[in-house]
C-alpha cells in the first residue's frame, strides 16, 4: 500500500528519508501518521522520486497530523495528489516545511494543506494537469511563496476556513 510508512513518536523522530525511488504504491509514496499518543516529528525527505504511475488515490507525500516534517528537493509525478497536509486525532498539524519540490502531473492537487498553522510551502513548481496547483484550506499562520504553478485549471485556491495565510509572489 505505501511505500514508506512513518508512525509512533517514539521511532519517528528526526529521521531522514533520502534518495529513494518509490513508484506505483496503492496509496502513499511516504505516509506520515500521527496516532492517538503521538506522531512523527522533524522528519526530513530530501531528493526522492515518488511516482504514482497515474494510479487512483494515491499521494507523493501524505503528512496527516505529524508536524516539523520537512519535504524538500523531491519530484512527485502522476498521484492523485502531489504533497498533502491533513489533520489526525492528535489535532493540527504545525510547522510543516514543503520547499523546493518538482510536483508534475498530478491528478488533483499539487499541494494541499487541509488544516494546522505555520507550514511553509515555498519555491515549488507545481505543472500540468492538477485541477488545482495549490490548495489552502483550513489552514492559518502559513506563508505561500515563490512557487510557480503553471499548467493547471486552477493556479491557488483559498477555501474554507482559512485565515492569516501569507500568500506572496507566487507566479
Amino acid at each position: 500500500q505505501d511505500g514508506i510508512y512513518v508512525s509512533t513518536t517514539n521511532i519517528a523522530l528526526s529521521n531522514l528519508i533520502w534518495g529513494n525511488q518509490i513508484r506505483s504504491n496503492g496509496r502513499y509514496g511516504i505516509y506520515f501518521y500521527a496516532w492517538c499518543t503521538g506522531g512523527p516529528r522533524s522528519v526530513r525527505v530530501v531528493s526522492n522520486i515518488i511516482d504514482g504511475r497515474g494510479r487512483l488515490s494515491t499521494t507523493g507525500v501524505y503528512i496527516e497530523g505529524a508536524s516539523r516534517i520537512v519535504v524538500t528537493n523531491n519530484v512527485l509525478k502522476k498521484s492523485d495528489r502531489g504533497v498533502g497536509v491533513t489533520s489526525g486525532c492528535t489535532g493540527l498539524p504545525t510547522s510543516n516545511k514543503i520547499v523546493g519540490n518538482l510536483i508534475l502531473s498530478n491528478r488533483f492537487f499539487g499541494v494541499y494543506t487541509t488544516s494546522g498553522s505555520n507550514h511553509a510551502v515555498i519555491s515549488n513548481v507545481v505543472r500540468g494537469g492538477q485541477r488545482t496547483g495549490l490548495l489552502i484550506q483550513g489552514t492559518t499562520r502559513s506563508t505561500f511563496s515563490n512557487n510557480r504553478i503553471v499548467g493547471n485549471t486552477n493556479g491557488i485556491v483559498l477555501s474554507g476556513s482559512t485565515y492569516s495565510n501569507r500568500v506572496i509572489k507566487n507566479a
